[in-house]
């Protein structure tokens, strides 16, 4: 339960437990570290990284009233680490006993989490320990898990005539598993669990909290955490980056090179140009473009996340600051549009229209590189607690480092500036001479009986509009390509800097692969009882043949050629261990025998197993330093309990 993946451990810091069992939430802002507690952080931060185990009391005392995560998280693994194991044991089976009775509410982990949390601590109180009966039997299914169950299945069924029939309510007014199990994502969510006569849960003493779960109202508690509405406005929303890095800056390929539209008194024969501060100016509006699409996707954003849910954002101050960047980009654009004549050259004009380009630039680029969500908020910083459960549940990424960190920056940079410069110079520039002649060119048609020439004399423009649209979606369509490219050859590289190029000799791969087994599987160096090489080898190559001949991967004759056997040994009385042909065979072209199946599972298992071990891998530990994980959640279709029959023939 306390380790550090812990599905419970990141739950209980997401939603500040940690706060609620030093002060409560009835005594506690929600979501906000004091300044005194902030200060404390900084303060505290070095002497728990320099803490040991001997020091550690010294070091809780000293971190009293920090009430960081850095801190929190240095509480729980003091507190952990001085469990006895009959303390841990009871809570694993504490854990399993709510699981097991669980049923839907499984899919809803963060719920069972505070359940679990709830029964947890009403065990370790007086209450629980001083009680002369224990509870009724059933108590914890009929009491707490059914009422659960009924508000999740009355969103899905109804009754008609005593039976229940499927609703046909649309999903975005249905309080689903995803809308219940985020309520006890955030504390403010917690804080709004309330009982029947008004009473806040959390108002209780935590040792009381459980028995009070069977009195919770849950219709009055849930509600739509995200309007789930159909509509094309979640493009604006979710590829906010997408369209402002592709739509900004084909807009100042674009703009810079269509003079003709900016020229004052344009003519193709002499090709006059414009004044440089208009095409400064012109190309600037692109980061007046990435303000806009900001914007739109703030207001959409505000229509799609109910308001009253906890990890909703604030929006209003993302939202002022953009119309401020707004104003930064198009003000000074404006001044050299409506204040300087075209015709007339001005150095004023040419140095705004300069630098508001590179403001434009400056704009797009920290548009592209920066989520929505970080735009002006705490939402990415480490220094809150706010959004703890945000960056916990839907932001869990594996952290890159080092070598990997940089290679990964390197490949966006590759994409797009090859993106950039291949577009530029085959899409854009292929377009500036039809956009010179189609802009001013000047129909001289009759047109038709119905329109008359209205439509003919626009031809030329319907033309160029067409034009500069599939030039648009070919703008996109070269992102999606250099990434290909840049991928396949950086993952080819990779596969040659890890050892499983499609180059090297595939017979190395099996010739070898003994060996690998003994080198990166068993931890021979702590063994107690040194063993022959290849015994070991046998021990762990033959239970892996076995186990796919009782999965029916291989038939009787295929194992037999696979397997190590034992045969009489030179030495009289001794017997040895013959190893498999399998392993020569693959360098001796003169070999037929059929091993497995042409292009089986078996082979296929094989294959991957001899060539994940030629690259580099950690060095191999005990079983007993082995990390332990377990999943729980089941899938939506797998049966949980088996007959006695059913067991017996699995």
């Amino acid at each position: 339960i306390g380790g550090d993946t812990a599905n419970y451990k990141r739950w209980y810091f997401a939603a500040q437990l940690d706060m609620d069992d030093e002060v409560g939430f009835r005594n506690m802002k929600l979501g906000k570290l004091s300044r005194k507690a902030r200060k404390a952080k900084k303060k505290n931060k070095k002497a728990m990284q320099d803490s040991t185990p001997e020091d550690a009391e010294e070091t809780l005392n000293q971190i009293e009233g920090d009430n960081s995560l850095e801190a929190a998280d240095f509480r729980w693994k003091s507190k952990m680490n001085q469990l006895s194991p009959f303390e841990m044991t009871r809570q694993i089976a504490l854990f399993l006993l709510c699981w097991g009775e669980a049923n839907q509410v499984r899919f809803t982990p963060e719920c069972l989490c505070f359940i679990y949390k709830c029964a947890s601590d009403y065990l370790d109180s007086p209450q629980c320990q001083q009680r002369p009966d224990p509870l009724p039997e059933g108590d914890f299914l009929n009491r707490i898990i059914t009422p659960l169950y009924c508000f999740i299945r009355n969103q899905v069924y109804q009754i008609v005539d005593g039976r229940y029939v499927k609703s046909e309510r649309d999903h975005n007014k249905t309080v689903g598993y995803d809308d219940v199990n985020q309520l006890f994502w955030y504390p403010e969510g917690i804080a709004k669990i309330v009982m029947g006569d008004g009473t806040r849960l959390f108002d209780l003493p935590a040792e009381e909290r459980y028995s009070k779960l069977g009195d919770i109202t849950w219709d009055d508690v849930f509600f739509k955490t995200y309007k789930e509405t159909r509509s094309w406005l979640h493009l604006v929303t979710n590829f906010n980056r997408i369209w402002i890095m592709h739509i900004s800056v084909y807009w100042m390929y674009s703009a810079y090179n269509a003079p003709t539209f900016y020229t004052h008194n344009y003519q193709q024969l002499v090709n006059n140009q414009p004044l440089a501060a208009y095409r400064w100016a012109t190309a600037a509006l692109g980061g007046t473009v990435a303000c806009v699409i900001q914007i739109a996707a703030t207001l959409c954003e505000w229509s799609f996340v109910p308001r009253k849910w906890a990890g909703a954002q604030h929006l209003s101050r993302r939202f002022w600051f953009l119309c401020i960047i707004l104003g930064i980009n198009l003000g000074p654009i404006i001044f050299v549009f409506a204040y300087d004549k075209d015709t007339v050259y001005s150095a004023a004009a040419h140095v705004v229209g300069a630098v508001m380009f590179f403001v434009a630039v400056a704009t797009v680029v920290f548009f592209s590189v920066m989520p929505l969500g970080g735009l002006f908020t705490s939402y990415m910083k480490k220094s809150t607690r706010s959004y703890v459960a945000s960056q916990t549940f839907t932001a869990s990424f594996a952290p890159l480092h080092g070598l990997d960190r940089w290679m990964s920056y390197l490949v966006w940079v590759t994409v797009f500036a090859a993106k950039f410069s291949e577009s530029y110079f085959f899409l854009i520039l292929s377009l500036r001479d039809p956009m010179r002649i189609l802009s001013t060119t000047s129909m001289r048609c009759t047109g038709e009986y119905w329109w008359g020439a209205k439509i003919c004399k626009i031809q030329p423009k319907i033309v160029l509009g067409l034009m500069i649209a599939t030039d648009f979606i070919l703008f996109f369509l070269d992102t999606y390509l250099w990434y290909i490219v840049v991928n396949t050859v950086f993952s080819v590289g990779k596969s040659f800097y890890l050892g499983i190029s499609i180059l090297t000799p595939w017979r190395n791969i099996f010739t070898r692969l003994p060996k690998r087994i003994y080198s990166k599987i068993l931890a021979t160096t702590d063994m107690e009882i040194k063993y022959k090489p290849k015994i070991l080898i046998s021990q762990i190559w033959n239970a892996i043949i076995i186990s796919m001949y009782r999965e029916h991967l291989l038939a009787i004759d295929h194992v037999q050629k696979l397997l190590y056997h034992q045969v009489p040994s030179e030495i009289e009385g001794k017997r040895t261990l013959r190893a498999p042909t399998f392993f020569v065979s693959q360098d001796d072209n003169n070999f037929e025998t059929e091993f497995f199946p042409r292009d089986s599972e078996a082979e296929r298992r094989i294959s991957f197993f001899a060539q994940s071990l030629s690259t580099p891998i950690p060095e191999p530990l005990p079983v007993d330093n082995m990390p332990t994980f377990t999943v729980l959640t089941p899938h939506y279709a797998e049966r949980i309990l088996l007959s006695l029959r059913e067991i017996i023939r699995e």
